[in-house]
């Protein structure tokens, strides 16, 4: 992160906290889709459909074309950082 996307450390430590305290593991309970140019994210779709995720940062350019997918906002970590992630700590 900090490399990539010009993030302090402290920063870095925050992100890492804030998504470590906010992890599930989950097993999919819907039907795969197929509407990602990348079949594998396909994969990821699903498992945020399953979990209602209300955001999913990634770094992934077949994915972040999508831009969202059913309730899902798809967002860079930068994006994220700078803008959800602001906000809701402010």
């Amino acid at each position: 992160l900090k490399n990539k996307f010009k993030v302090t450390d402290k920063d870095c430590v925050a992100i890492i906290t804030f998504v470590v305290n906010r992890f599930i593991s989950l097993t999919p309970n819907t039907t795969l889709p197929n509407i990602c140019t990348d079949s594998d994210d396909n994969n990821v779709l699903q498992l945020c459909e399953s979990a209602n995720a209300d955001i999913l940062i990634t770094g992934d350019r077949a994915l972040l074309e999508l831009s969202s997918f059913k309730n899902t906002r798809i967002v860079t970590p930068r994006m994220y950082y700078d803008t959800i992630h602001h906000t809701s700590i402010s």
